[in-house]
């Protein structure tokens, strides 16, 4: 298990460059790294995917329904089902959308394609729909 802070480094990454990169300030990654602040999922999520690594390799703490980097040992829990249903949900969306950029449903040559065209924007808004309303429901709950 490595901190959030070896991640970075090990990608290659300088936090002006990650703070570019998701759109957040610089001493909001410092927080991050050093656990002063909780961690929005979504942002970890980025993180994970920018360090090409996977929460389970991070050391990380929550508290209460926070889940804050650990910059140091001992390594406590997290609650991982959420972040890694976060992480699925995400995932899918990425391949559906990958999916519909491969193919022109106006093309004359796959007319055919036009209704699994059609399906897969309408999974992609309901799987981005039950994201928002799960994440809702979890910070209301």
């Amino acid at each position: 298990m490595i901190t959030l802070r070896e991640a970075r480094k090990n990608a290659g990454f300088g936090q002006q460059q990650v703070a570019q990169e998701l759109g957040l300030s610089v001493p909001t990654i410092s927080k991050y790294e050093t656990g002063h602040q909780a961690i929005d999922p979504d942002n970890l999520l980025s993180m994970c995917l920018l360090y090409d690594v996977s929460t389970f390799d991070l050391k990380l703490r929550q508290i209460g329904t926070k889940v804050y980097a650990h910059p140091h040992s001992p390594v406590l829990s997290i609650a991982e089902e959420e972040i890694e249903d976060r992480v699925c949900m995400h995932y899918v969306i990425d391949r559906v959308e990958d999916i519909l950029k491969e193919y022109d449903p106006n093309a004359p040559e796959i007319a055919d394609l036009k209704y699994m065209h059609k399906r897969l924007e309408d999974f992609k808004r309901e799987l981005i729909y039950n994201l928002g309303v799960n994440q809702r429901i979890r910070n209301n709950g």
